[in-house]
């Protein structure tokens, strides 16, 4: 059968609700005998048609395609898919092209097929998850969000596909380059299969353009000028849909760690081959020692680390990979910031004091623009030379975010090879550059090489995406700092979740009998509030550094006692589910009793107190209680959030709405043991959880033990008392 003829029977039965993605500029070069058949799976892959892609693929002459399918051709497709295919179709194309795919070995074809499937899976999860929160939101919720613009005035844009829109942004940032986006007339219409699909290539502030944003969107359709004269001169509405930029740069580390003489060395052992066959030795190799000495040799500075941070960091400094597992409260960003500074002290030592045009010692990563700061204003207070790249920098370390400095020395509007110029330059003459995982595909990084990739929040990457800093030439050391006892990498697709999409690169080296050096003292909590935890999560080998004196229960409420800041209140309410998630009324009117109490006497500041659920509708519930009483008070929000945005936070007193009270004793994602974690170790110098005391008792390994053992606690601390009070 003619090509043109399958092109055509495909166009027929395409699915008509999926839609597409633009092509980038650069498309490989095709393998000879392959381009008709990739130019057109290209096309209807960008159009949302898998189940097209896939009937030119089964009707392709593979007598007359002596040559294999390219790795970078594939890539292609994957890259360029929309994020509307049908699964089932996707998954059956990638099934049937990975047996035509040209990979270097079986190791390679193992490892890029099962990540690269499950990536498809979860951008899939991510863009029906957006779609379920659209048609759940009325207007005016959806006029409130951030990447959503309710009315932009369409013009043509400079090139054939691109479309310039000016209106009124919330904000520069509500919109970033490579995100997918919806455009949708009129402003008032429903998203639907009618909406243009496009990819943003840049936002232009008002300062551009007089008092009106402009997002330069490119479309993807097949009769551009068709398009473009419907909609020119009219008012559209614009909604982000995903950033696939994310995606991108994890398929792109895929590809680079499976593409052969990627100069990784003994990295690709470690990561690549050990997961078709591992030998055993990737241990040693990790192990193997890269430089002499001991951190107490190395080190310059005066910073005090305790034994098993001193283990941590000489072993950071001398082997090729160390695993640093932090529980909460041990001070492992402390423990990483030593072990820069001892790197830096040891390139000067060394007489590497002169770079190469293109070389910086150290990236340190992590996974949230959060985390990256406290990275960046740890190295700040240590003296070390640090830049950060990136938008969202804090606003009192902005001096050290190489765009901040950019502006400042060379105004808002550079020319952008002077502007690169620059920023390279800032780059190369710092000892150490700071950026998210993602980030740290930034172009500005592209050309640069790295000694050391130090990543923080590793065992909360999944891991193609611990995968983006680590894979380029160079890298001689790699430090994973986190706790894969804590929370998981978020993974919204079920299907790869249970495949195995959601354990960390951290915790598959733990798996490969990699021993991750613990951080064994906490300086966080009260000794009381560390206790089960450091049982029940770490087999009893968390110590205390801190002293109960230091940790004094706040005034207000009704401890069990004063060495003993732990509290259960139980409540006889019952769940509502909002959506996908729950809401218990009784628990949210029981935390504005308890904070009214912790308000009163004036020990606490609302700054002071967090509030946790495990449910963004109780979240939503507690915080209009707690608007409801602190109006008005200049001391601080009292901070209310999820279990989720709460990890590596602290807070004087926390307290904690289980929110979940059903007769079934069905606690959903309450009961896993990390989140658990988690929630127990927030607070300093109390704790107080609100919950359904049934529901809870019915989850035996977790929360059921844990209320077991505030009973015996308590039991001991009122018989400690009574005998106190009677002179024994």
């Amino acid at each position: 059968m003619r090509l043109s003829c399958v092109v055509r029977i495909a166009n027929h039965f395409c699915l008509a609700f999926e839609m597409m993605l633009p092509r980038p500029g650069c498309v490989p070069k095709v393998s000879e005998g392959w381009s008709a058949e990739y130019e057109a799976m290209l096309d209807f892959l960008q159009n949302g048609h898998a189940a097209s892609a896939l009937l030119v693929l089964r009707q392709a002459d593979l007598s007359t395609t002596t040559s294999k399918f390219s790795f970078e051709n594939y890539v292609a497709l994957l890259s360029n898919a929309s994020p509307r295919v049908d699964m089932k179709f996707m998954l059956c194309l990638m099934s049937e092209l990975e047996k035509l795919v040209s990979f270097e070995g079986i190791q390679s074809a193992v490892y890029f097929a099962r990540f690269s499937r499950w990536l498809v899976q979860e951008l899939l999860a991510e863009c029906a998850t957006k779609f379920q929160q659209w048609d759940r939101s009325p207007d005016s919720a959806m006029d409130a969000q951030d990447g959503h613009a309710s009315s932009m005035r369409v013009e043509k844009g400079q090139r054939e596909l691109d479309l310039n829109l000016k209106g009124c942004l919330t904000s520069s940032r509500s919109f970033m380059n490579g995100d997918s986006v919806f455009i949708t007339f009129p402003p008032t219409a429903a998203i639907g299969p009618h909406s243009l699909d496009a990819v943003v290539q840049s936002v232009w502030g008002p300062d551009r353009d007089g008092d009106e944003y402009c997002l330069v969107v490119k479309l993807a359709v097949t009769d551009s000028n068709h398009v473009l004269s419907d909609v020119e001169g009219k008012t559209c509405r614009v909604d982000k849909v995903l950033s696939k930029a994310t995606f991108r740069c994890q398929i792109n580390a895929l590809q680079y760690l499976c593409t052969p003489g990627n100069q990784m060395g003994p990295f690709n052992d470690i990561f690549l081959n050990s997961m078709h066959s591992p030998t055993g030795q990737e241990a040693e190799l990790c192990k193997e020692q890269i430089a002499e000495g001991t951190f107490s040799d190395l080190r310059d500075s005066q910073m005090w680390l305790n034994e098993s941070q001193q283990k941590a960091a000489s072993a950071a400094v001398t082997q090729r990979l160390t695993l640093i597992q932090g529980p909460p409260g041990t001070g492992k960003t402390h423990c990483a910031v030593a072990v820069v500074q001892s790197l830096v002290g040891l390139k000067l030592r060394m007489n590497l004091t002169s770079k190469t045009e293109d070389s910086c010692s150290i990236l340190a990563c992590s996974g949230s623009n959060v985390a990256a700061d406290n990275l960046l204003n740890g190295f700040v207070k240590e003296g070390i030379e640090a830049r950060r790249i990136g938008n969202r920098v804090r606003k009192d370390l902005q001096t050290h975010s190489v765009e901040f400095i950019a502006k400042q020395q060379l105004g808002l509007r550079p020319g952008i090879r002077k502007l690169r110029k620059f920023e390279k330059e800032l780059l190369t003459d710092c000892s150490v550059v700071c950026a998210t995982n993602v980030g740290a595909a930034n172009g500005m990084l592209e050309k640069m090489s790295f000694d050391t990739i130090l990543m923080d929040e590793a065992a909360q990457a999944t891991e193609p995406i611990t995968l983006i800093p680590i894979v380029r030439a160079g890298v001689r050391r790699v430090i994973l700092v986190g706790d894969h006892k804590q929370l998981p990498p978020t993974v919204l697709s079920n299907r790869a979740d249970g495949a195995g999409f959601s354990q960390s690169l951290f915790e598959r080296l733990i798996a490969m009998e990699v021993r991750p050096y613990v951080l064994s003292i906490q300086y966080r909590m009260h000794p009381a509030i560390a206790s089960y935890p450091s049982k029940a999560f770490y087999d009893g080998r968390i110590h205390t550094g801190i002293k109960s004196k230091h940790r004094q229960p706040p005034k207000g409420f009704q401890w069990p006692s004063t060495k003993f800041p732990i509290a259960f209140c139980p409540v006889f309410g019952t769940e509502e589910k909002r959506g996908n998630s729950y809401v218990n009324l009784a628990e949210g009117v029981k935390v504005e009793s308890v904070l009214q109490d912790l308000l009163q006497p004036g020990d606490l500041q609302q700054h002071h107190i967090g509030i946790i659920s495990p449910y963004t509708s109780q979240v939503l519930n507690i915080k209009q209680h707690v608007q409801a009483i602190t109006k008005g008070r200049r001391d601080g929000p009292v901070e209310v959030a999820s279990i989720d945005g709460f990890q590596g936070r602290e807070k004087e007193v926390i307290i904690v709405s289980t929110t979940r009270a059903n007769r079934e004793g069905n606690l959903g994602f309450v009961k896993d043991i990390r989140r658990m974690n988690v929630t127990l170790t927030r607070a300093k110098r109390g704790i107080i959880v609100v919950g359904h005391e049934a529901t809870l008792q019915s989850d035996t390994k977790g929360w059921g033990k844990w209320l077991q053992w505030i009973r015996s606690q308590t039991f001991s601390s009122r018989q400690h008392s009574r005998k106190r009070a009677a002179g024994w």
